[in-house]
């Protein structure tokens, strides 16, 4: 059951991030899950307490520590999460379980019907307007509404046992998508068909995806490789996994730093 709590100073203490979104200027939200002692923690049946925080620029104190509030949750409620924005100031988090949870303005919170196992996402994203759950066996699904998910990628399903599935997916528009994961698992949606983007002979694995201001995918691979290219021209660069576009600039995150190209560097 989802509770409000009130310790906004120090809401974020003891747990660690699973996820983040810019839900709009100044205001975004983060999931996280409590961490337990090594005693108490297991990765399947117990995890710790999950919550959904937001932080709004727009009541912070001058000169004072973060405010953050949001919803929690009890032990084991939630398994893996990540978000999307969805309207301004607004966004859903969904598990690998995949239980859902909607946090919008005012009264219009609530948490979503668990998906049926054959609908299970590793990450979301938004394209547009447009929500997307991405998944292994090369699954695809389109939100059209509440606890409604349609499948847009039955012609390249594959069996998900076989290296090959979805873990990012980011786009220019709803006719200009990228979607990667497995190994050297990477697709090209033009709004009617999918196609496969053969970008090199060296074994990747791709774990996350940009399409970026400058008109630019940039892929971030596992083994510190990045691929940036469109189309059938690629470049290879190597640093490491996670990618994003803050501000109109490329930045790349390590487990211990982050990294910013410059100048193609």
């Amino acid at each position: 059951m989802a509770n409000v709590t009130t310790d906004k100073y120090k809401y974020l203490d003891g747990f660690t991030i699973h996820d983040c979104c810019v839900a709009a200027e100044g205001y975004y939200a983060v999931s996280v899950e409590e961490i337990l002692d090594e005693e108490k923690y297991d990765y399947y049946t117990s995890r710790g307490e999950s919550r959904l925080a937001v932080y709004n620029s727009a009541r912070q104190e001058d000169g004072g520590p973060a405010i953050w509030g949001g919803m929690r949750w009890g032990r084991h409620s939630f398994f893996n999460t990540r978000l999307v924005n969805t309207e301004p100031k607004e966004c859903l988090m969904m598990d690998d379980a995949g239980q859902g949870y909607y946090l919008g303005l005012g009264d219009n919170k609530f948490a979503e019907k668990q998906l049926s196992p054959k609908t299970r996402f590793h990450q979301l994203a938004k394209v547009d307007d447009q929500v997307y759950g991405v998944g292994w066996g090369r699954d695809v699904f389109k939100r059209l509404g509440p606890e409604q998910w349609e499948c847009i990628s039955t012609e390249i399903k594959a069996p998900s046992g076989n290296g090959c599935g979805f873990e990012d997916m980011d786009g220019f528009s709803k006719n200009d998508l990228y979607a990667v994961g497995g190994t050297n698992d990477i697709w090209h949606f033009d709004g009617e068909k999918w196609r496969y983007i053969d970008v090199c002979d060296e074994q990747m694995l791709p774990l996350s995806v940009c399409c970026a201001e400058d008109g630019y995918v940039y892929i971030g691979c596992a083994w510190g490789i990045v691929l940036r290219g469109r189309g059938e021209e690629w470049d290879v660069f190597h640093t490491d996994k996670n990618i994003c576009l803050p501000a109109g600039r490329l930045a790349i995150a390590r487990y211990v730093c982050v990294f910013r190209l410059v100048e193609q560097k």
